[in-house]
């Protein structure tokens, strides 16, 4: 809930075509995007297709990464993380989390960025704590 404080909220699937994405966020401005896929129903939770996305995704529920889709940042789904590109790739540089397990499909490329993540969540009612291993 305080994560999702001031986000962009979708009630319905994002699909951009070929060449002309939906984008949400900057480089340097990053969105807090948040779905309920159950209000309003959404049966298959939420799918992005040639969606570009710079920040946190939120999703309660299911989410489907299709076609040629980008995120740059964090995702936290509690249901079902599925990738389904094809043969368009689904780029995602940041961390993922889901909450029921994954089903990745077109080999999607999935990339730990910890400078990503951390600018997803800049501004957001969090704290950071960060320990070293010292042997």
């Amino acid at each position: 809930n305080a994560l999702k404080g001031g986000a962009t909220v979708l009630t319905t699937d994002q699909a951009g075509v070929s060449g002309s994405y939906v984008t949400f966020g900057t480089a340097t401005a990053p969105a807090t995007v948040y779905s309920n896929t159950s209000t309003p129903p959404n049966a298959f939770g939420l799918e992005l297709r040639y969606v570009q996305g710079y920040g946190a995704l939120l999703v309660d529920g299911d989410l489907t990464l299709a076609k040629d889709t980008n995120w740059n940042g964090l995702i936290i789904a509690t249901g079902l993380l599925t990738t389904n590109g094809s043969s368009e790739q689904v780029d995602l540089r940041g961390a993922v989390l889901a909450g029921s397990g994954y089903t990745l499909t077109a080999n999607p490329a999935l990339w730990y960025d910890s400078c990503q993540v951390a600018t997803a969540l800049r501004g957001k009612p969090l704290k950071f704590v960060r320990w070293k291993y010292r042997s």
